[in-house]
């Protein structure tokens, strides 16, 4: 016969088992809540393809907010409930979004969930890379990527995505292709622009130019901020100086999501300018890639001269 304390042990556990189960099976048979076709989208690069190809009256959501940056980004109690009860919900994926991925581990029956990793992967696109993990044990990273989940600032694998987000919400063939058409219309001006420089070498403010620098012949020589959720180290600072002296790097580039303390330091010691790219924009894609062909044209055509008069200090994010 089974001795007591261990039967008691094995009813415990077929209650805690048959409970988490019935939880699961109760959130996969949950009900739509009634209401237009909601969609809640990550960030508002990605947003610009789900808003011009939602369908009429729908309610759309972006997690992000304008100025945050896409990493660590915290969830509140009605992004939760937002999440919980999108039909549509469109992510970058590969580890960016990770509280929204665990409100979505199990999804209603009728949630769909899109992921721009997914749409790239089963692409002929080459995937770029991510920084490899750190060695450094005073380094308590969260999260590294096998791959740079800033695939949004390609214009070709926004071509993919634009192509599966009307897919995904039964747009015309006619309204998709206009947006394919300005995705590749940035993609030739990028091409044009960048061909004709002679430099090539950036230094940036975090990791996330690499599918850029991959689509049109850059290299990024230093990231001021490798670890986009740790401040700069002095010795990642050091290698950022090296790198701008040793190449004549006359222009760095920053974000307006990160402390300037850093970039500010830096341009004291190298009498670099600072200028700006912006990987997440205000949801206006077309307008941020724009913007930041203009800053990168700016930034690598310019003889490799410190500027006479010193630059204003970058301000810091509220």
């Amino acid at each position: 016969m089974v001795p007591f304390p261990i039967r008691l042990v094995a009813v415990v556990l077929c209650v805690v088992v048959g409970s988490l189960l019935g939880a699961c099976g109760d959130e996969a048979s949950r009900a739509r809540p009634e209401g237009p076709t909601r969609i809640v989208v990550s960030i508002p690069p990605i947003a610009w393809a789900v808003e011009q190809l939602a369908p009429e009256g729908a309610e759309i959501t972006v997690l992000l907010a304008q100025g945050q940056s896409e990493h660590g980004a915290s969830l509140t109690a009605s992004d939760t409930t937002a999440l919980r009860n999108a039909d549509h919900v469109f992510l970058v994926g590969w580890g960016l979004e990770a509280s929204a991925e665990r409100v979505l581990r199990r999804p209603a029956s009728w949630q769909s969930v899109h992921r721009l990793s997914r749409v790239v992967e089963t692409s002929s696109i080459d995937l770029v890379s991510h920084t490899g993990p750190c060695d450094d044990p005073s380094h308590h990273h969260i999260q590294h990527y096998a791959t740079d989940p800033h695939a949004w600032l390609d214009p070709v694998a926004m071509i993919e995505w634009v192509r599966a987000v009307g897919e995904a919400l039964g747009a015309s063939e006619e309204r998709i292709e206009a947006l394919v058409t300005e995705c590749r219309f940035i993609d030739d001006e990028y091409a044009t622009a960048l061909s004709e420089l002679e430099r090539r070498r950036i230094v940036t403010h975090h990791n996330a130019y690499g599918w850029i620098a991959s689509r049109y012949e850059l290299e990024v020589a230093a990231v001021i901020r490798p670890n986009e959720l740790l401040e700069t180290t002095p010795g990642e600072l050091n290698e950022a100086v090296e790198a701008v002296r040793t190449h004549g790097i006359d222009a760095v580039f920053i974000e307006p999501q990160f402390s300037g303390r850093a970039a500010n330091r830096l341009r004291e010691l190298t009498g670099v300018r600072l200028l700006t790219l912006d990987p997440i924009g205000n949801g206006d894609w077309p307008a941020t890639m724009r913007a930041n062909l203009a800053s990168l044209v700016e930034g690598l055509s310019r003889d490799g001269e410190a500027p006479d008069e010193p630059a204003e200090p970058v301000p810091s994010p509220a």
